[in-house]
C-alpha cells in the first residue's frame, strides 16, 4: 500500500497558531459560562459579543490593525446546485457581524481548503495570511477584555 500524501495539509505557522488559539478560546467561552444554560456544549457567540459591547467593535475599527476584515471580510462556503461555491459578505456592523467575520477566517482555513483558496486574489495574494493575521489580533483583544476567559484559556486556574 503507498504512503498518503500529506503535503497538502501542511500549514504556516500563523495557521497553526490561529488554530491553537481558536480551540483554545472556544473551550475558555465554554469553561467560562459562555455557553447555554442546557443543552450542547457550544459556545453563545451572541452573548459573548453582547459582553464584549459595542466599544469593543469601535475599538477594533479605530486601531487600523483589521482594514481586511472590515473591509472585505472573509468568504462564506456555500452550496450551489450541490456544488461548493464561495459568497462574499458585508463589511461588518457591530461587533456580532465582526466575531461572525472571525468565525469564518476559522471554518475557511479548517474547512474551506478543499475546494479551493476562498480568499485568493490576484491583486493581493497574501489576503488569507492577512485575514488569519487579523482574526488573530482579534481574539487576542477579545481574551484582555475577557478576564475570567482568559484565566481559563492561560490554564490558571
Amino acid at each position: 500500500m503507498a504512503d498518503i500524501d500529506f503535503r497538502k495539509t501542511a500549514l504556516s505557522k500563523s495557521e497553526v497558531k490561529f488554530i491553537s488559539t481558536f480551540l483554545r478560546f472556544e473551550f475558555a467561552l465554554k469553561e467560562s459560562g459562555f455557553g447555554p444554560e442546557n443543552g450542547p456544549a457550544q459556545v453563545d457567540w451572541d452573548r459573548v459579543a453582547n459582553v464584549l459591547g459595542q466599544d469593543f467593535f469601535r475599538d477594533i475599527q479605530e486601531s487600523g490593525l483589521t482594514k481586511t476584515i472590515l473591509n472585505r471580510p472573509p468568504k462564506k462556503q456555500v452550496t450551489r446546485d450541490h456544488q461548493l461555491d464561495w459568497e462574499d459578505q458585508d463589511p461588518p456592523r457591530n461587533v456580532c457581524d465582526l466575531i461572525s467575520g472571525i468565525r469564518r477566517v476559522r471554518n475557511n482555513l479548517l474547512h474551506g481548503g478543499k475546494s479551493g483558496d476562498p480568499e485568493s486574489d490576484s491583486g493581493n495574494p497574501t489576503r488569507s495570511i492577512t485575514l488569519i493575521s487579523e482574526a488573530q489580533w482579534v481574539v487576542e483583544q477579545a481574551l484582555q477584555r475577557l478576564g475570567q476567559v482568559r484565566v481559563h484559556f492561560e490554564g490558571k486556574y
